[in-house]
């Protein structure tokens, strides 16, 4: 091999003209068939069914900011639109649905409908539950925050700190139904999703529901239910389904999980894996009430006194909605670049062993436009990512190897402040 390659290498340094009239003739060549091909040509390649494939395709689906083939048209009135101009900017739009390979057209006006809907069904939730859990505004946002984002809840306290009143009155407020399972290390998986019944008098079978099956489900002290009892709720979180005995069931809409856990260390307990964490959009330390908040609740102005009296401010339908709504909140590129410059720090971090994954950073971008929401707007600023950075990130990362949430929250803080908060417009222009 090496004799051939060293009379190659003679013979092209002896007819160089040669060698470099051959090399002019393959790029001339390689052009022409360039110009052949209807796509152009580029340096990226997929791979159907691979993870980062199923990564993207969500980036595409929850940030299409940063997905390719997407259009924004942005339309401008010195006074307020008149029904007729309303009227005639839909029929584009409607026009616009019927074009090939368009997939989606967002009508601006009904995603602005939903829009106000939600944030005024927000500020009402909060406002509600706030009323009995007292003193800790900031934990009900971000309760009403992780509900409107469509994720999950995750909360981490000692016990007596107001978690469980905290998922009964945010279900009384939606008007859903309530479902609460307490965990222990004897707890089975069909304990909470549900198990099929035999008839002797027919001989069938009959699914009989386990409590997930609810608007609100709270999952009181996770880490003590075994592994086996943990894994049964990765598909109720992720796919809003259970499938018992070959048969999938459909949780109803909404379905939000509330679950708590115990400080690790305690006896009985066991670690939430990876997989389980990555399942709540937030997690959220309860606290103990300030002493003014923890007054009110002796004298009757809080707590369980006050819920006896909550009354819904919504409905199943109208939270549902919203939801969908939140999807719509406009977020500038200049937030979704500073979306990702928090992600690509906290993977270069020297106290982070994990950084957050794409996945943690979709969720992160969907709980800031939840946060925005609930803060009263339709598009998104750094102020909604900075609040939500800490639950959203703690408990998907690692510090020193391990998952301690207490440490992570003091690291996320410090990667968003060392983390420059862009300068452009972030408002729809």
């Amino acid at each position: 091999m090496s004799t051939a390659l060293y009379r190659l290498g003679r013979w092209c340094a002896t007819h160089a003209r040669r060698v470099l009239v051959l090399w002019l003739v393959v790029l001339v060549g390689a052009g022409a068939l360039a110009a052949t091909i209807s796509q152009p040509l580029g340096n990226g390649f997929t791979i159907p069914g691979a993870d980062f494939e199923k990564v993207r395709q969500q980036l595409g689906e929850e940030i299409p900011e940063a997905a390719g083939g997407f259009g924004t048209v942005v339309l401008s009135s010195d006074t307020a639109f008149t029904p007729a101009q309303r009227a005639a900017v839909e029929d584009v739009f409607a026009a616009w649905g019927e074009v090939p390979n368009v997939s989606r057209v967002i009508n601006p006006f009904e995603a602005q409908d939903q829009l106000d809907r939600a944030v005024g069904l927000a500020q009402a939730l909060v406002g509600t539950v706030s009323a009995a859990v007292r003193g800790k505004d900031a934990e009900v946002r971000l309760a009403v925050v992780a509900l409107l984002a469509g994720g999950h809840l995750l909360l981490e306290d000692l016990p007596g700190t107001g978690k469980t009143l905290l998922a009964k009155s945010l279900a009384t407020a939606i008007g859903g139904r309530f479902g609460r399972v307490q965990c222990t290390p004897d707890l089975l998986p069909t304990d909470i999703t549900g198990t099929s019944v035999y008839s002797p008098v027919d001989g069938s079978w009959t699914f009989r529901a386990g409590p997930l099956f609810a608007n609100v489900v709270l999952v009181d002290e996770v880490n003590r239910a075994s592994p086996r009892t943990q894994a049964a709720l990765l598909e109720p979180m992720e796919e809003h389904q259970v499938t018992v005995d070959g048969t999938t069931h459909r949780l109803p809409a909404p379905f939000f999980c509330i679950a708590t856990q115990n400080p690790y260390g305690q006896i009985g307990t066991f670690p939430l894996p990876e997989s389980q964490l990555d399942r709540f959009a937030l997690v959220v330390s309860m606290g103990l009430p300030d002493r003014d908040a923890e007054r009110e609740i002796l004298t009757g102005r809080g707590g369980t006194d006050v819920f006896a009296s909550l009354r819904p401010v919504a409905d199943p339908t109208a939270v549902a909605a919203a939801v969908a709504a939140v999807r719509h909140v406009h977020g500038a590129p200049a937030v979704v670049e500073y979306v990702l410059d928090l992600a690509a720090a906290t993977r270069t971090h020297p106290e982070l062993t994990v950084g957050v994954s794409p996945r943690a950073t979709v969720g992160l971008l969907h709980a800031a436009r939840a946060h925005a929401v609930v803060s009263g707007r339709a598009h998104l600023t750094p102020d909604d990512v900075q609040a939500v950075a800490g639950p959203s990130f703690a408990h998907r990362v690692a510090v020193g190897g391990v998952v301690d949430t207490g440490a992570a929250r003091r690291v996320i803080a410090d990667v968003v402040a060392r983390t420059p908060v862009p300068r452009a417009p972030v408002t729809p222009g």
